[in-house]
C-alpha cells in the first residue's frame, strides 16, 4: 500500500511538472524582449537630449512615448494569468514594479539638468556683458575690485531704477553680478573661464540635489519592490512544497487551517499584483513625489536656485552668504508646506506597512488618493491671507491629517459635516484597542472604513485583503461582531465580566447572574442571537484553524 501511494505520489508530481512545462513562454517572452528594446531606445535618445537641452519639445515627447510604450505593453501584452505564462515573468515582477519610478526620475533628472544649464549659459550671458561694459576695466586694461564694484553701481541704476531700487530682485541681482564680476578679476576677463569654474563649483549642488530627491522619492517605491519580491518567494516556496508532496499538498491540511492558507495565498498574489494593471498608478504616484520633492529643495525654481548657489559658494570674504529660498520657511508656498506633511506622513505608514509585511499597491492607491486631497486642500488655504508662521504649521498639520484638518475648518466655519464624514483617526473603530492607526490604515486602504463594515465581511476576504497577524485579526473582527450587535457602550460595560468579543458572550449561555443582575437581559438576548449567526461560527472556526 505504501508503494502504491508513493507511485500515485510520484505520478502527481510529474504531472504537476508537466502542467507547469507545457505554460506558453512566447507571450513572456515577447514582453521582456519590448521592455529590453524600449529602454534601450529610451537610454539612447534619452543621451541626444541630454545632448542639447534646448530641445524641450523632443525630451516632452520622448517622456511621452516611452510612458505610453511600457504602458501598452502592462495592458495588452503583459501575460497577467498562470495560464498566459505569468509565472515565467514573476522573478521580473519587482523590477516592474519599480520602472514607472524611475521614469518619473528620469524626466525630474532631465529638467534638473535642463535648468542647471539654463542658470550656467545666464552666468555666462552675464559674464560677457560685464567684461564688455567698459567701466570694468581701469587705465591699464585690468579689472580691480574698484572697478568691479563701480561697474556693477551703474548697472543696477540701469536696471532697477526708481520704485525699484529697494526689491529683493536687486539685492539677488547684486549679489550673483558682484561674484561674476570677482570671477571675471581672476579669470583675467576672460568669461568662459568663470562658466568653466561656475559649472565645477555647482556641480555638488546639481549631484546632491538629484540625490536627496531620489531618496525620497526612491524610497517607498523600494520597499513596494521588496515586498513583492518577498510574496513571489513565498508564493514559490509553497508551490515548490506542494510539488515536492503531491498535487494534494493543500487539502492534507487539517479543515480549520485550510481558510488561513487559502487567504494567504490570496493576500500574497494581491501583493505581486501580476492580474492588475498598476503602471500607470504607480507612475502618478511617482509624479507626485518627484512634483513635490522638486518645488520642497527649490520652491521658487531650479533654475533661480542653481544660480544663486554659485553665490553661497562663493561668498566674498566680508560678504554675507545668500540664504537659499527653500530655508525661507515664512516664503515657501503653502502648497509645499502641506506636501512636506504629506510626504512625512507617506514615508512613516509606508515604512510601518513594510515592516508588518503588508505594503502593496492598494496602500500606494491610497496615499496617491490622501496627497491629491492634500494639494487641494493647500490651494483652498491659500485662497486666504496666510502670513504667519503658526498658520502655515496649520497647514503642515492638513498635510498629514487633511480630513481632520477639514473638520476643523467646517467647525471654524460653523458648517456642519456629514456625520458619515470619514476621519483621520481611529474614531471609526472605536471599541477596537487592538488595531493601531497602521493597522487601520492598512484596512482603510482595503476599503474597510468602520467597526461595522469588519463585522460585516467575511474573514477570510479581510484576510486576502490586508497582511494583520491572523489571530488579532480574528480577535478583532470578533470584538467588532459584538459591537455591531450590541453598541460599543453595553459592549464597554460587558468587560467588567471578562466578555470581550461575540464567541465570548455566546459561550457565556446560560447567562451569569451578575451579569443580569446589572445590564438587563439584553445580554442574554443577544448571545441568543448571535448564537444563530453565520458570522461567530465563521470567526469560531477561523480562530481554530490559528491555532492550529
Amino acid at each position: 500500500m505504501v508503494a502504491a501511494a508513493d507511485r500515485v505520489d510520484q505520478k502527481l508530481v510529474a504531472v504537476e511538472r508537466a502542467r507547469g512545462a507545457c505554460v506558453p513562454r512566447g507571450r513572456a517572452n515577447l514582453t521582456i524582449a519590448l521592455v529590453v528594446l524600449l529602454g534601450v531606445v529610451e537610454i539612447v535618445l534619452g543621451i541626444v537630449a541630454y545632448g542639447n537641452f534646448r530641445e524641450v519639445d523632443f525630451a516632452i515627447a520622448l517622456a511621452c512615448l516611452g510612458v505610453v510604450g511600457f504602458a501598452v505593453i502592462d495592458c495588452c501584452i503583459r501575460p497577467r494569468f498562470d495560464r498566459q505564462g505569468a509565472e515565467h515573468l514573476r522573478r521580473y515582477m519587482p523590477f516592474w514594479s519599480l520602472l514607472p519610478f524611475l521614469c518619473a526620475l528620469a524626466s525630474s533628472s532631465w529638467v534638473h539638468y535642463q535648468q542647471w544649464e539654463s542658470s550656467l549659459a545666464d552666468i555666462r550671458e552675464l559674464a560677457r556683458e560685464l567684461n564688455d561694459t567698459p567701466t570694468i576695466h581701469d587705465a591699464q586694461g585690468k579689472i580691480t575690485a574698484d572697478t568691479v564694484e563701480a561697474t556693477l553701481t551703474a548697472g543696477l541704476a540701469r536696471r532697477f531704477p526708481g520704485e525699484l531700487a529697494g526689491t529683493d530682485e536687486k539685492r539677488q541681482f547684486h549679489e550673483l553680478a558682484r561674484v561674476i564680476g570677482h570671477d571675471l578679476k581672476r579669470a583675467h576677463g576672460d568669461p568662459r573661464e568663470v562658466v568653466r569654474r561656475a559649472r565645477r563649483d555647482t556641480l555638488l549642488d546639481f549631484v546632491l540635489a538629484l540625490g536627496v530627491q531620489a531618496l525620497f522619492v526612491l524610497w517607498i517605491p523600494f520597499l513596494l519592490m521588496i515586498s513583492i519580491a518577498r510574496a513571489g518567494h513565498k508564493l514559490a516556496t509553497r508551490a515548490s512544497v506542494d510539488c515536492e508532496l503531491g498535487r494534494s499538498a493543500p487539502d492534507l491540511l487539517p479543515a480549520t487551517a485550510r481558510p488561513l492558507r487559502r487567504s494567504i495565498d490570496l493576500r500574497d498574489r494581491r501583493i505581486l499584483a501580476e492580474d492588475r494593471l498598476f503602471f500607470v498608478p504607480r507612475l502618478c504616484f511617482g509624479a507626485l513625489l518627484v512634483l513635490g520633492t522638486t518645488y520642497v529643495f527649490s520652491p521658487f525654481g531650479l533654475k533661480a536656485s542653481y544660480t544663486m548657489s554659485l553665490v553661497n559658494d562663493h561668498a566674498l570674504p566680508g560678504h554675507t552668504s545668500f540664504a537659499l529660498w527653500s530655508n525661507n520657511f515664512a516664503a515657501t508656498p503653502v502648497t509645499v508646506v502641506g506636501f512636506v506633511g504629506f510626504l512625512i506622513y507617506a514615508l512613516i505608514t509606508a515604512t510601518q506597512r513594510f515592516a508588518q509585511d503588508d505594503l502593496d499597491d492598494q496602500a500606494l492607491l491610497a496615499l496617491l488618493a490622501r496627497g491629491l486631497i492634500v494639494i487641494l486642500l493647500s490651494f483652498a488655504l491659500s485662497s486666504s491671507p496666510i502670513n504667519d508662521e503658526a498658520a502655515r504649521l496649520f497647514v503642515f498639520i492638513a498635510g498629514v491629517f487633511p480630513l481632520r484638518a477639514l473638520e476643523a475648518i467646517a467647525k471654524r466655519a460653523n458648517v456642519k459635516i456629514d456625520p458619515d464624514f470619514p476621519s483621520d483617526g481611529p474614531g471609526s473603530f472605536d471599541g477596537i484597542p487592538s488595531l493601531d492607526p497602521s493597522k487601520i490604515f492598512a484596512l482603510r486602504a482595503a476599503g474597510i472604513q468602520s467597526t461595522y463594515d469588519l463585522a460585516a465581511m467575511p474573514i477570510e476576504e479581510i484576510v486576502g485583503r490586508v497582511r494583520i497577524d491572523p489571530r488579532l485579526l480574528g480577535r478583532a473582527v470578533d470584538r467588532a461582531i459584538l459591537i455591531d450587535a450590541i453598541g460599543a457602550k453595553l459592549t464597554s460595560e460587558l468587560e467588567a465580566f471578562a466578555i470581550t468579543s461575540a464567541t465570548e458572550l455566546v459561550a457565556q449561555q446560560p447567562m451569569p447572574a451578575a451579569v443580569t443582575d446589572k445590564l438587563g437581559d439584553a445580554p442574554q438576548r443577544a448571545a441568543e442571537r448571535l448564537a444563530r449567526d453565520l458570522r461567530v461560527d465563521a470567526v469560531r472556526r477561523w480562530l481554530a484553524s490559528t491555532q492550529a
